[in-house]
């Protein structure tokens, strides 16, 4: 009977030593997809160095190392990291993919997770030729896209960040009168690929 005791005491702490000690996921320094949580691979990861002597000495940011990730999507760094120097920083870049250019927290979070690219393909198109319209369309919060003339036939292409919605809306006007608000759609915008949308009038 003692030694079912002891056997499920040990089994026990076992466990627990194992759940103790299971990495945290954000420790892990593994560059992968926003939205499918796959690896990426070859993606570019700069290790940067905050060594700035204080609020009166200005930024001076220091590259301490430059290396790719694996298959896995993992990376490692040879240079020795001592959080203590100062606030080291990742700069993740990656094809396909938004780039994080503004610097992700080495010491909080090692595990960087990028936003895939989406394409819009926008086509207007105005059917007659008897009257001048001038109009623009605008996607999301980026600044709107112009168009005019008797007759239109134009295309614009955009990256957008994919797994989102974005806003569409577009205006016209009509031989100098006032602008009208026309229509308004939300448009998904998939994962490395492109949705292709027209407005027709």
């Amino acid at each position: 009977m003692k030694n079912i005791f002891y056997f499920f005491l040990f089994l026990f702490l076992s466990l627990c030593l194992t759940a103790c000690t299971k990495e945290n996921p954000q420790t892990q320094q593994q560059v992968i997809d926003s939205i499918t949580k796959e690896p990426i691979a070859n993606a570019k990861v700069q290790l940067t160095i905050d060594e700035s002597g204080g609020i009166w000495s200005g930024s001076s940011r220091r590259l301490v190392e430059e290396v790719y990730t694996d298959d896995e999507g993992r990376y490692e760094f040879t240079e020795s990291i001592n959080t203590g120097d100062g606030y080291y920083e990742l700069f993740v870049f990656a094809d396909r993919y938004f780039d994080i250019t503004s610097g992700q927290g080495y010491d909080q979070n090692r595990l960087v997770e990028l936003v895939p690219e989406g394409y819009l393909k926008l086509r207007i198109l105005k059917l007659d030729t008897m009257e001048f319209v001038s109009g623009s369309v605008r996607v999301g919060t980026e600044g709107a896209q112009e168009f005019s003339g008797y007759k239109i036939d134009t295309t614009f292409l955009g990256i957008k960040k994919a797994g989102s919605s974005e806003q569409l809306g577009y205006w016209v006007r009509r031989n100098g009168e006032s602008q009208r608000y026309l229509t308004e759609d939300s448009l998904f915008i998939p994962r490395h690929d492109t949705i292709n949308y027209e407005i027709i009038f």
